[in-house]
C-alpha cells in the first residue's frame, strides 16, 4: 500500500505561529516536525512509498523531510503544485505513483495517533470506494457531519455551512481516508476540488459505497493556534497514547430514559419532540469526556417492537440527544439500543422485533457488543441506570452498578438488580465513576501500612459522619481503589445492621461484622454511628467524612423527593454528635 500526505496549503490560519517561515506541516510537535509523525505512523504499518503534495514553501518542506524519509527507509515523491488545486485536485498529479491499489490520504495539518492497521482491515472488509475516519467531538454544530446507517455506510454528507437546522448524529469526518483508485473518476484534473465538498458528494451521488470508520482515538486539527496549543498539551500529558485502540479505556455505560433524559410515564419517549435532557445530564457526559472515560449509552427501546415508534424515529431521538449534548460541549462515544420485546399482543406491534434476544437488558448483549467494537477496560468500567435491569446487566457483564434516584430511581431493585451504590443523579454517578480518587489517597496509604503488619484478622475501618455527609460514596470509592490494588474488600452499611438509634448500638457489633468477612483483607464499616463512643475504639482506623451544611441540605432534599416526602419540612440534623467530633478521627475527609 502507498499513501499521500496533503501538505500544500498556505497555512493562513496558523500564520501567527509559523510567521510564514515554515510550511504548517513542519510545525514542531513533540520535538519533531509534524510530517515526521505522519511518516512514523505510516511506516508502522509497513507503508514505504509516500506521495507528498507540496505547494507553499515547498523547497523548505523537501529539505526538512528528506532526512526523515532516509531514517525510516521510505521512498518519498514530492509533487509541487504551481497554483492551489484543493485537497482533492492536487492528488491528480500523483495518480500514476499511487497505482492500482487502495491508498491512504492524510492531511498535513492534522495530528493523529491511531491504529492504522485496524483501519485498513475495516476498509478491506467492507470493500468500499472510500473509508472516512470519523469520530464524535464537543463542537458538532460548527463541524462537517456524516449520516451513516447501521452497517457504517455513509448515506449523506452534512457540511457545516449548508445543512439545514435540525438534529444530527455527532459523527465528524477527520482528515484521514482510505481510497480506492476509482476515486479519480470523480476528480476533475482541470479544476480545483475539495474532498468533502466536491469528490465525496460525487461518490455518493453515483451510488459508490462510502463507509465511516468510527474511532475514539486521537485526531486533532492543529492548523489553528488553539488547536496547535491544545495538541501540545495533550501530547505532554500522554493523552494521544492513552486513547489509542490498543490502550483499553474505562467506560461509563449509561441508560438513557430516566438517566440522561426525562422518563415519560407509561410509554417512554416516542418522538424526538418529547426528549428533554435532565438538568445535569450534559455536564455528566462532559465530565466523562474530560476525564478520559468512554461514554456509551445502552438502552432498551421495546417501543419499536410494540409498534409505538419506528426505528427511523428512534434514530431522530438519538440525533436530538447527541445534538443537545453537543451544544453543551459533550459527546457520546457510541449509542446502542435494543428494539426487541418478546411478549406479543400489542396493537400495531412489529413481528420482526418480537423475539427473545441477547441484547435486551438485564442481559449484557449491548455491553458485550460495545466491548468488541471499542477499547473498553471492563475492570475500570461502571453501569449507571435507574432500574434493576440496568444493575443486573452490569453484573452479567462483570462491572460495577451505580443507581440514580432520577427516573424509576431503582425503587424496585432487589437481588441482582440492587445497585452497588445509589446516588442522586447521573452527574454524581459519573463523578464517582471517573474520579481520580485524590480523596482516597491518604486513606489507602494508611490502610496499606496497617494491612502489611502481621495480623490474624481483617483490618476494620470505621467511616462515620452526619446524615448525607457522603459516607457511602467515599466508602464505595475507597473500596474500588483498594480492590484495584489487589485487596479483598468488604463494604458494610452499619445503618442496615443497627435497628433504631443509639440504644441498640453494642460494641460487639464491630467484631461480629468483621467475623462475617473473615476472608477479607479490609472491612469498611460506614454509617452515621460508626464513630460513636460505644464502638469507635473497636476500629483499627477511624475516618470522618464531612460536608457543608448547604451540601447536606441539598442531598437530603434529593433523598426526600425520591422517597416521596415533603422536602421543605425536614432540616438536616446531626444524628450522631460524636461522629462529627474532629478529635476522634484518624482522618477527616471533606466530601463537597
Amino acid at each position: 500500500m502507498k499513501a499521500a500526505i496533503i501538505a500544500g496549503g498556505f497555512g493562513t490560519r496558523i500564520r501567527s505561529v509559523t510567521g510564514d517561515l515554515v510550511p504548517k506541516a513542519l510545525m514542531s510537535i513533540d520535538g519533531a516536525p509534524l510530517l515526521a509523525h505522519h511518516l512514523r505512523l505510516l511506516a508502522g504499518v509497513g507503508i514505504r512509498d509516500v506521495a507528498i503534495m507540496a505547494g507553499h514553501l515547498a523547497e523548505k518542506l523537501v529539505d526538512a523531510v528528506a532526512p526523515h524519509l532516509d531514517t525510516l527507509g521510505m521512498n518519498g515523491r514530492f509533487f509541487v503544485e504551481t497554483s492551489p488545486r484543493g485537497t482533492a485536485g492536487c492528488l491528480s498529479a500523483a495518480r500514476d505513483f499511487l497505482g492500482a491499489e487502495a491508498f491512504l490520504v492524510l492531511y498535513g495539518d492534522m495530528y493523529a495517533e491511531l491504529d492504522l492497521a485496524r483501519l485498513l482491515r475495516f476498509h478491506e472488509h467492507h470493500g468500499g470506494c472510500a473509508t472516512l475516519v470519523a469520530r464524535p467531538n464537543d463542537h458538532p454544530s460548527d463541524s462537517d457531519l456524516l449520516k451513516v446507517d447501521d452497517e457504517g455506510r455513509v448515506t449523506a454528507l452534512l457540511p457545516k455551512r449548508s445543512r439545514p437546522a435540525g438534529f444530527y448524529q455527532n459523527l465528524v469526518p477527520s482528515a484521514l481516508y482510505v481510497l480506492s483508485p476509482s476515486v479519480f473518476e470523480c476528480i476533475d484534473d482541470a479544476a480545483k476540488q475539495d474532498f468533502m465538498h466536491d469528490v465525496f458528494p460525487k461518490l455518493l451521488g453515483s451510488g459508490r459505497r462510502v463507509f465511516a470508520y468510527r474511532t475514539t482515538e486521537y485526531l486533532r486539527d492543529i492548523g489553528t493556534p488553539e488547536g496547535y496549543r491544545k495538541a501540545q498539551e495533550d501530547i505532554a500529558s500522554g493523552l494521544p497514547l492513552r486513547r489509542h485502540a490498543r490502550s483499553p479505556r474505562p467506560t461509563v455505560f449509561l441508560d438513557r430514559d430516566g438517566v440522561l433524559n426525562a422518563a415519560l410515564g407509561g410509554h417512554g419517549v416516542l418522538s424526538a419532540d418529547e426528549l428533554s435532557l435532565l438538568e445535569r445530564a450534559a455536564s455528566a457526559v462532559r465530565l466523562a469526556n474530560q476525564r478520559g472515560h468512554l461514554a456509551v449509552v445502552v438502552t432498551n427501546q421495546p417501543q419499536v417492537a410494540k409498534g409505538m415508534t419506528s426505528i427511523e424515529e428512534l434514530d431522530r431521538i438519538h440525533a436530538r440527544l447527541e445534538t443537545e449534548l453537543g451544544q453543551a460541549g459533550a459527546f457520546l462515544d457510541r449509542i446502542y439500543s435494543c428494539p426487541h420485546h418478546p411478549e406479543r399482543g400489542f396493537e400495531g406491534e412489529r413481528p420482526e422485533y418480537k423475539i427473545t434476544c441477547a441484547c435486551r437488558k438485564p442481559l449484557a448483549g449491548m455491553l458485550e457488543r460495545a466491548a468488541k467494537e471499542l477499547p473498553i477496560d471492563a475492570a475500570r468500567s461502571v453501569m449507571v441506570g435507574d432500574r434493576g435491569v440496568d444493575m443486573a446487566a452490569a453484573r452479567a457483564f462483570g462491572i460495577t452498578a451505580i443507581g440514580v434516584r432520577t427516573g424509576h430511581g431503582c425503587r424496585q431493585a432487589e437481588g441482582e438488580g440492587r445497585p452497588d451504590l445509589l446516588v442522586d443523579d447521573v452527574f454524581d454517578a459519573v463523578d464517582v465513576a471517573t474520579s481520580e480518587e485524590r480523596k482516597t489517597l491518604a486513606a489507602c496509604a494508611r490502610i496499606e501500612d496497617l494491612v502489611s503488619r502481621p495480623r490474624g484478622a481483617p483490618l476494620v475501618v470505621g467511616i462515620g459522619g452526619r446524615a448525607r455527609s457522603g459516607k457511602s460514596v467515599f466508602a464505595f470509592t475507597l473500596a474500588e481503589r483498594l480492590r484495584r490494588q489487589g485487596r479483598v474488600v468488604a463494604r458494610i452499611s452499619l445503618d442496615e445492621n443497627v435497628t433504631g438509634e443509639e440504644p441498640s448500638l453494642r460494641p460487639e457489633i464491630v467484631e461480629a461484622l468483621a467475623q462475617e468477612h473473615a476472608n477479607a483483607d479490609v472491612v469498611l464499616v460506614e454509617g452515621r454511628l460508626a464513630l460513636h463512643p460505644v464502638i469507635r475504639e473497636r476500629f483499627d482506623l477511624r475516618i470522618l467524612v464531612t460536608c457543608s451544611g448547604t451540601t447536606a441540605e441539598r442531598r437530603l432534599g434529593n433523598l426526600l423527593a425520591w422517597q416521596g416526602k415533603d422536602v421543605t419540612t425536614a432540616p438536616v440534623r446531626d444524628d450522631a454528635v460524636h461522629a462529627t467530633e474532629m478529635h476522634c478521627a484518624d482522618l477527616v475527609i471533606e466530601s463537597d
